[in-house]
């Protein structure tokens, strides 16, 4: 699940708390704004790259899971992984672009 993609998510927190057996647990790993996004490129990228509605800071997410009822919430960025995973993957892409395009077109 992309929450980044989900436009109420006070409503789909709700829902995944209360679908939860009591002393359930969720995880999410989802992508989030290091910081608000502030300029037009950045929103641009975002609904037209990435095709989302928002992208929600650290801080939303913790207390968004609070507000519907989430206890011990825990946040661990993963940010320097991913990174390096998406950069070895475009680098391996472009290095065998050529074979793609021969197979699924420009």
């Amino acid at each position: 699940l992309a929450w980044y993609h989900i436009g109420d998510k006070p409503t789909l927190l709700a829902n995944m708390a209360g679908a939860l057996a009591p002393g359930g647990r969720l995880y999410v790993e989802d992508i989030y704004a290091l910081a608000p996004l502030e300029t037009a490129r950045e929103r641009h990228l975002l609904e037209n790259e990435l095709y989302g509605r928002e992208l929600p800071t650290r801080a939303y997410y913790v207390d968004a899971l609070a507000a519907a009822g989430f206890v011990d919430v825990s946040f661990e960025d993963v940010t320097p992984d991913w990174r390096r995973l998406t950069v070895a993957r475009a680098a391996k892409y472009l290095s065998e672009r050529d074979a793609h395009v021969a197979v699924h077109g420009e």
